[in-house]
């Protein structure tokens, strides 16, 4: 999580969020080179569960188990190396009592900026 704020706060200076949520939903599975502007990292499939009309995709990075939703089939296997990358309007920002923080989104980041 601690990459996220630091990606955040290069962001929003001032950002006084302490914990970060990312719904299953908004977690992609993406090629680096189509990032645009999204924080990206690297992390392992663990497993691939198909549910009927969707997968939901077992991930290990930032030293956490995370759960990507997709309902197109992935084609992932376990152990493999993928690219996470979510778009910082799906980032639920919370203070350090557990409130949400309701901040405006921010400009979309400039085409050649480092994420």
């Amino acid at each position: 999580a601690s990459s996220v704020l630091r990606w955040l706060s290069a962001r929003r200076p001032g950002l006084a969020a302490r914990t970060i949520g990312i719904r299953p939903e908004s977690l992609a599975i993406a090629d680096v080179a189509d990032a645009n502007g999204r924080w990206t990292h690297r992390a392992d499939v663990e497993a691939v569960l198909p549910t009927g009309a969707e997968w939901i995709v077992r991930l290990r990075a930032l030293g956490a188990t995370l759960f990507a939703l997709t309902t197109r089939d992935p084609d992932l296997r376990s152990g493999t190396s993928v690219t996470l990358a979510v778009d910082h309007a799906s980032i639920h920002l919370f203070d350090e009592g557990g409130s949400r923080i309701d901040e405006p989104t921010p400009a979309p980041l400039a085409i050649g900026a480092r994420a």
